[in-house]
C-alpha cells in the first residue's frame, strides 16, 4: 500500500484478550510506501504491528496496550524519528519483526 500525506489511528480495538472465543482483534501495518507522519495512539486489542514498512515521516506509537501479545515494531526505514511512549508491553524490536528498523532521526523504539 502507498499512502501520501500520512495516517493517524487514534484509539480502536476491543480490549479483549487473544485467548477469547471467536476471532480476535488485531491492527497491523505492514509492507507499506507511507508519505508522512504516522501516528497509532491508544490502540487496546490482542495485537498491533509495524512492520517492514519504508516511512518519509515521523512515527509515533504512543499509549497502546495489548492484554495478552505484543506490539511488533521492526524492519522498517524510517527517514525521520521513531517514537515509542506508554505501550504496555514495550515493544518487540527484535525475533517475530526480523531486525530493528533503520531510523535517521531519534529512535526511542529501541531504546537508542
Amino acid at each position: 500500500m502507498t499512502v501520501n500525506g500520512g495516517l493517524s489511528s487514534v484509539g480502536g480495538g476491543d480490549n479483549l484478550p487473544c485467548n477469547f472465543a471467536g476471532l480476535p482483534t488485531y491492527a497491523t501495518v505492514e509492507d507499506s510506501q507511507i508519505n508522512g507522519g504516522v501516528t497509532v495512539s491508544g490502540y487496546r486489542a490482542c495485537f498491533l504491528g509495524f512492520i517492514r514498512n519504508r516511512v518519509n515521516g515521523t512515527v509515533r506509537l504512543t499509549n497502546n496496550y495489548e492484554p495478552t501479545d505484543e506490539i511488533d515494531v521492526g524492519a522498517n526505514v524510517v527517514h525521520g524519528s521513531l517514537l515509542c511512549s506508554g505501550n504496555v508491553p514495550l515493544e518487540n524490536t527484535g525475533g517475530s519483526p526480523s531486525s530493528p528498523s533503520q531510523v535517521t532521526g531519534r529512535d526511542t523504539c529501541n531504546g537508542t
